[in-house]
């Protein structure tokens, strides 16, 4: 009988022992990344293998805007983020053109990756890209 007592009380401890370790383990995962910012990447042109620069900033207002290699603006647009798909629209400065995007944007990585765009109101057809926050 005693050692059925003992027995209990040291299964008792252990468990109690195994449940506060596991309750007690912070998170240490990385925090999520948000879309406001500025994200660098490069954009190809159906047809042309041809890697060029592309810088979007992000902004809470849901307005963005393009940047060249030199950090100059170079147009202009607007963004919704719905679950993890991005799509927005732009136009270049002096350029009447509108054109439409898709992609998808992992909180995780800060990558913006799956990107198309065409002209408004297509998302494709004109070129791919992918983004990573900086």
């Amino acid at each position: 009988m005693k050692t059925l007592k003992k027995l209990t009380l040291l299964s008792c401890l252990v468990l109690g022992l195994s449940f506060l370790t596991f309750s007690c383990k912070k998170d240490t995962s990385a925090p999520l990344k948000t879309l406001d910012g500025k994200f660098v990447g490069n954009y190809k042109v159906t047809g042309d293998p041809t890697n060029y620069y592309l810088s979007f900033s992000f902004y809470a207002d849901k307005t963005l805007k393009i940047y060249d290699e030199n950090n100059l603006m170079v147009g202009a647009g607007t963004w919704l983020l719905t679950g993890d798909v991005l799509t927005g629209e732009f136009a270049y400065t002096g350029n009447q053109t509108q054109f439409s995007f898709t992609s998808i944007f992992d909180t995780k990585t800060g990558i913006v990756s799956s990107g198309t765009w065409g002209f408004n109101p297509n998302v494709s057809g004109l070129a791919t890209f992918t983004m990573t926050k900086q």
